[in-house]
C-alpha cells in the first residue's frame, strides 16, 4: 500500500476536526505545551485556521515564547501577528505572567474565608515573595500554614503569623525557604506506603492509568494481600492522595473530566527541559485508548512529581522504568495491539530506565508503523531520540566525509574508540537506526542529511571492531544501495575527486559484505555496481573485467527474480546492457555482437516482461548501439514489443512508471531513422510536427535525465535528433523547418552541456555533439537558401 503524502494527511485531519464539530454549537480544541509541538500538528491547526469553522476555538497554551523556537510556518506566523492587529481578529495573543503584589490579599482570603483587608501586610508579602506570584504554589503555602495553625488574628482581626510569649514563630518559616522544601515537607508527613505507591505513580508518568499502576505493584513490591484486597488497598492510599491535593482523578469510565484539559504530562525526570517530554508529546500525537472501566490519575502540578523522583535513588528509577517497558510490552502482545501512541511510552520507559537496546528496537517499530502511514518526520523524530543514546552521529560535518577514506585498507589509527564497546548486536540495531534515518532523510527531501546518515551506517560497519561478526551481513546492503544512487544523483558534499576515491570504497566494501553473506544473488549486484562505478570514471576495460567476473556466477539470469525482489530491479542484469555501451566505445565490435545476441536470445527469454522498468534499462543501451549502428527499424521493434506493449497490457491508460515520458521520443526517433515514414502522406509529417514543437516535448527531470544519459541517449538528446531528421526529411516548409532547428538546437546544447566532462555519459554526450554540428550546418543552409533536403 503507498504512504500518504504529508499534505494528504493534514487534509484528512483537518477534515475530521471539521466533522467534530460540525453539529456542536462551539468545539473548544485545547492544546498545552506548543512550544515542542510538531510541524505536523501545527500544519493541521493551520489548516483549520484557514478554513475559519465558526463553530470551533482553537486554545493553544506555551511557556514564554522567546525560550522556544516554534515549528511553525514562519508565513502563518506572521499572518496570525497581523491578524491580531485588526478592530475584531481572529486570532488574539494573551500573555499570562506571575500574579502582582497588590492581588495577593485577594487570593489569601479566597484560602482563609476572610475578607481582602484583613490579610496582614507581612504575612502577605511573605507569601508573595515565596510563591513569586504563582497562585498554585500561593495556595499550597496557605493551606500548609493553616495545617500548622500558625496564624492568629490581632485586636484589629488582620490575620498574621502566631507567636508565642517571647515573639518566637511557633512554625520555622525557614521551611519555606524554597516551594520544593514545602512539598518535601509534606512528603516527610506522608503514610510510607503512600509514599512508595506516589513513588511509582511519579515513575509511570505525569498522568498514569490504574490499571498500568495496579500492575507496576504487584511487579515491583511484594505483599501479603490477595488480590482483592491488594485493590482496595490501593485504591485506598489513591484516595488519600487525592485528599491531600497530590492527585487527582482526571478521566473515568471513559469520559474526560474539564480539568483533564489542563494537562502538562512529562514522561522524563525533569520538568523545565524538552529532552525528558515524552516522544508521544513532542509528536502531538493520540493517547491510549481508554477502558470504559478503568481510571486515569494525574499529579495536581509536575513540581509535585519531581520532588517526588528526587527521592528516588537513580539505579531504583530505572528498575522501575525498566518494569514499567516488560509489562506495556505483555500488555501489547496480549492483546496483539499495534498501538504506536502506547508504543511511544513503551520506547520513553526503555530510554529512562537506561536499555538502549530495547529503546532502538522499540523505535525501529514505531519507524515501520511510522513509514507505512506516510508520518517521516514524526519518525525522523522517535529515531533522533535514540540515535544518541549510541553516539552514532558519528560524521557531523561534511568536511570529514572522506578523511577515513584516503587508506584501501579496512581499519584506520584514529577511529572513534567508543566503537570498541559494542558487540554485534549492538551494532546492528545502530546501523538499522542510522538506515532508518537515511530512509526517512530521503522521504523528507533531506538530501545531505540522508547521505550522512548512511555513510555514519557505513563507517561503523566498515570500522567497529566487532562488526565483522554480524551474523546477518545483509542488514548492510541497503547502506551501499543507497550511497550509489545518492552519488549517481549527485546529493553528496563531496569534490569531484574525493567521489572517485569514496565511490570505489563504497563499491568494494559492498562486494566484501555480499561475499561474506555468500549469496550468489547478491555478490552479482555488488559487481554490477563495481563496474558500473568503473566505467563511470573512464576504466571501461576494468568495468568489463569485473562484468566477466559477474557473469560468472550469474549464470545467464537464474538470479533475476532474487536481485530484483531484494532492491527493485535487477541491476545485474542491467550490466549486461550497459556492456553494450562499453564495447561500443571501445570498438569492439565483435564482442559488441556477442553481447547483443547474448541479451536478446539468452537474457530477455529469462526476465519478468511485466517489470518494464528492470527491462528498459536493459534494453535501452543495447538499442541506442543498434540505432547508430544502422539497425534502428529492429531497435523500434525491440521497444515497442518488450517493453511498450507489455506496459500496455500490464498496467494500462493512466499508469506509469520511471522511463514512460522516453517511450514516445525513442519510438518516433528510431521510426524516423529506419525511414519508416518516408513514403506516408504529409499529413503523417505535419502531426509529427506539431508534436515535435510542442512545449512540453523535450521536458525531462533533471533525475530522467541524468539516469538515461548514463545508458545510452538523454531525452533532450533525441527530441534534438527528431527535430534534425524532421528537417532533413518530411516536406516540410521553411518556417516550420526554422522552427525545428531551434528547437533541437537549443536541446541538443542542453544535452551537451548536461553531459559534458562527465564519462558515464560519454557515449550520449557524443551522439548529441553529432546532431548539434548538424544541426548547425542545416540552419546556415537553409538561411543560406542553397540546400535541398535529403533523405536520411
Amino acid at each position: 500500500m503507498k504512504s500518504p503524502k504529508e499534505n494528504e494527511i493534514v487534509e484528512f485531519l483537518v477534515e475530521v476536526f471539521e466533522n467534530c464539530a460540525r453539529h456542536q454549537s462551539l468545539t473548544v480544541l485545547a492544546i498545552d505545551d506548543i512550544q515542542w509541538m510538531d510541524p505536523l500538528s501545527w500544519k493541521v491547526i493551520q489548516g483549520l485556521y484557514k478554513k475559519g469553522c465558526k463553530r470551533m476555538m482553537i486554545i493553544a497554551i506555551s511557556r514564554p515564547l522567546q525560550d522556544y523556537s516554534l515549528k511553525i510556518d514562519p508565513l502563518f506566523w506572521d499572518e496570525l501577528q497581523l491578524e491580531a492587529q485588526n478592530a475584531i481578529p481572529n486570532f488574539y495573543n494573551i500573555v499570562v505572567s506571575a500574579m502582582d503584589r497588590e492581588d495577593m490579599p485577594g487570593l489569601i482570603s479566597s484560602r482563609l474565608g476572610c475578607s481582602a483587608d484583613l490579610v496582614g501586610a507581612e504575612f502577605c508579602g511573605d507569601i508573595y515573595e515565596k510563591s513569586g506570584g504563582m497562585p498554585y504554589f500561593a495556595c499550597e503555602l496557605v493551606d500548609e500554614i493553616k495545617r500548622q495553625d500558625s496564624l492568629v488574628r490581632d485586636e484589629r482581626g488582620a490575620i498574621r503569623w502566631s507567636t508565642n510569649e517571647k515573639g518566637i514563630l511557633p512554625l520555622d518559616k525557614s521551611i519555606f525557604s524554597s516551594i520544593d522544601s514545602l512539598f518535601l515537607r509534606r512528603l516527610d508527613a506522608l503514610d510510607g506506603g503512600l509514599t512508595i505507591l506516589l513513588q511509582l505513580c511519579a515513575v509511570l508518568g505525569f498522568e498514569f492509568q490504574l490499571s498500568e499502576l495496579m500492575r507496576l505493584y504487584i511487579s515491583c513490591q511484594s505483599s501479603s494481600l490477595d488480590s482483592e484486597d491488594l485493590d482496595h488497598y490501593i485504591e485506598d492510599l489513591l484516595q488519600a492522595a487525592v485528599e491531600g491535593n497530590v492527585l487527582v482523578e482526571a478521566l473515568s469510565g471513559g469520559n474526560k473530566s474539564i480539568e483533564d484539559e489542563d494537562k502538562t504530562i512529562d514522561e522524563g525526570d525533569e520538568d523545565e527541559s524538552d529532552e525528558g517530554l515524552p516522544l508521544d508529546e513532542k509528536l502531538c500525537l493520540s493517547v491510549d485508548p481508554i477502558s470504559s472501566s478503568d481510571r486515569f490519575y494525574r499529579f495536581t502540578h509536575a513540581i509535585w512529581r519531581n520532588c517526588i523522583l528526587d527521592t528516588l535513588l537513580m539505579e531504583r528509577k530505572h528498575e522501575i522504568h525498566r518494569a514499567i517497558a516488560i509489562s506495556m510490552e505483555a500488555e501489547t502482545l496480549k492483546h496483539n495491539s499495534t498501538d504506536y501512541s502506547v508504543m511511544l511510552r513503551i520506547l520513553g520507559h526503555w530510554k529512562d530506565g537506561k536499555n538502549t537496546a530495547k529503546a532502538s528496537e522499540t523505535a525501529l517499530q514505531i519507524h515501520h508503523t511510522f513509514d507505512r502511514l506516510g508520518l517521516f518526520r514524526q519518525s525522523l523524530v522517535v529515531l533522533q531520540e535514540v540515535l544518541p543514546l549510541w553516539n552514532a552521529d558519528i560524521v557531523k560535518r561534511e568536511e570529514d566525509i572522506v578523511v577515513f577514506y584516503d587508506k584501501s585498507d579496512t581499519t584506520v589509527d584514529d577511529q572513534p574508540k567508543f566503537l570498541e564497546q559494542y558487540g554485534p548486536k549492538d551494532l546492528k540495531l545502530i546501523i538499522q537506526l542510522l538506515i532508518a534515518k537515511g530512509r526517512c532523510m530521503g522521504s523528507v527531501c533531506e538530501g545531505k542529511g540522508q547521505f550522512l546518515a548512511f555513510h555514519n551506517a557505513h563507517f561503523v560497519l566498515r570500522y567497529a571492531v566487532q562488526a565483522g561478526e554480524i551474523e546477518n551481513r545483509q542488514v548492510s546492503f541497503p547502506i551501499f544501495s543507497a550511497l550509489l544512487l545518492l552519488l549517481k544523483l549527485g546529493e553528496t558534499p563531496l569534490s569531484s575527486h574525493d567521489e572517485c576515491a569514496y565511490e570505489q570504497a563504497v563499491v568494494r566494501d559492498f562486494v566484501i559484505e555480499t561475499q561474506r553473506h555468500g549469496s550468489p544473488a547478491h555478490i552479482c549486484r555488488a559487481l554490477a555496481a563495481k563496474a558500473g562505478v568503473f566505467a563511470k570514471y573512464g576504466m571501461l576495460e576494468r568495468a568489463l573485467e569485473t562484468k566477466q567476473e559477474m557473469h560468472n556466477i550469474y549464470q545467464g539470469g537464474s538470479y533475476s527474480e532474487e536481485i530484483t525482489k531484494a532492491y527493485g530491479s535487477d541491476r545485474a542484469i542491467q550490466c549486461y546492457g550497459l556492456a553494450i555501451l562499453w564495447y561500443d566505445i571501445l570498438g569492439r565490435e565483435k564482442e559488441l555482437e556477442i553481447q547483443t545476441e547474448f541479451i536478446l536470445n539468452k537474457l530477455v527469454p529469462q526476465i519478468d516482461l511485466t517489470n518494464v522498468h528492470n527491462t528498459f534499462m536493459l534494453l535501452f543501451p543495447l538499442m541506442c548501439s543498434m540505432k547508430r549502428r544502422g539497425m534502428a527499424l529492429r531497435a523500434r521493434e525491440i521497444l515497442v514489443s518488450n517493453v511498450i506493449e507489455k506496459f500496455e497490457e500490464h498496467f494500462g491508460e493512466g499508469k506509469s512508471t520511471f522511463f514512460r515520458s522516453m517511450y514516445k521520443p525513442t519510438e518516433i526517433l528510431y521510426g524516423l531513422a529506419g525511414g519508416l515514414w518516408s513514403d506516408t502522406t504529409s499529413e503523417t509529417w505535419d502531426e509529427m510536427v506539431q508534436w515535435t514543437l510542442k512545449s512540453e516535448t523535450g521536458t525531462f527531470s533533471p533525475h530522467m535525465e541524468s539516469a538515461t544519459q548514463g545508458i545510452g541517449r538523454d531525452g533532450k538528446g533525441t527530441v534534438a535528433e527528431i527535430c534534425l531528421i524532421l528537417v532533413k526529411s518530411g516536406p516540410l516548409d521553411d518556417e516550420a523547418s526554422l522552427l525545428l532547428l531551434g528547437k533541437g538546437l537549443k536541446l541538443a546544447k542542453e544535452s551537451i552541456e548536461k553531459s559534458k566532462g562527465k564519462e558515464i555519459s560519454l557515449y550520449s554526450y557524443n551522439q548529441a555533439v553529432e546532431v548539434y554540428k548538424e544541426l548547425i550546418n542545416l540552419e546556415k543552409l537553409l538561411c543560406s537558401h542553397s540546400w535541398q533536403r535529403v533523405v536520411a
